[in-house]
């Protein structure tokens, strides 16, 4: 594993993928990722000892998500990157200026809309997503990739991309990660995107985040997951 210096080697200034503003294949996490508030690696070794062996993108899958739903994260939903990673990603939830989530209902932002759209239904789902109350947001992606994670600085994470990235997640394991060994090669990144609420119809990124990346993993209690 490569040390905690490489945060800043693997943010490259690249729009070759998609434009600013352009809607990401939906069928993958982008890879040039748009440029997170904050990041930093995480250690697959770490995660093994804390939370079980992990031999095979399956095994890492089924160990991060069970990290995340020790910290309360329970929708989470995965999707393959370009070169044959993953990304995993939470719902959308309100936190506090310190980054601890807000306690209740109002955590996530799929509750305190659900309302909206009675019996479930996903078009509704997206439309509601977020009309949310004025406050801070956040959506962490873990990226498990054998290839260098390239950042697309100039590219952000904007409200289109968290709709069509919410609605395209896998929410139930994908057994095909099964048959990809965990190598030398593979890393493990957090990515933090935090957005403002000022009114209800818009959520704007915060670049560079408000809450420094440490502070995200104190928040849910997995700051012992760091390089």
């Amino acid at each position: 594993m490569r040390k905690i210096a490489k945060v800043t080697g693997f943010l490259l200034t690249t729009g070759h993928l998609f434009s600013c503003g352009a809607v990401p294949d939906e069928n993958f996490f982008p890879i040039p990722a748009p440029r997170p508030s904050s990041s930093i690696p995480l250690s697959i070794v770490e995660i093994s000892e804390e939370y079980g062996a992990t031999t095979t993108l399956f095994e890492l899958e089924e160990t991060i998500r069970g990290a995340l739903q020790s910290a309360g994260y329970f929708d989470v939903g995965t999707l393959s990157t370009p070169e044959g990673g993953i990304a995993i990603i939470t719902p959308v939830e309100q936190i506090t200026s310190s980054g601890t989530p807000v306690e209740g209902a109002q955590r996530w932002v799929a509750d305190i809309n659900r309302s909206n759209c009675g019996s479930f239904s996903l078009s509704c789902f997206l439309k509601a997503l977020f009309l949310a109350p004025e406050g801070l947001y956040r959506v962490l992606v873990i990226v498990a990739t054998d290839e260098p994670l390239r950042i697309a600085t100039n590219v952000e994470f904007d409200q289109e991309t968290m709709e069509t990235l919410m609605g395209a997640r896998r929410l139930d394991l994908n057994p095909d990660l099964s048959e990809i060994s965990i190598s030398k090669e593979h890393d493990v990144y957090l990515l933090v995107y935090e957005f403002s609420s000022t009114s209800p119809n818009e959520m704007l990124p915060e670049v560079p985040g408000r809450i420094g990346i440490i502070e995200h993993l104190n928040s849910i209690n997995l700051a012992s997951l760091t390089q």
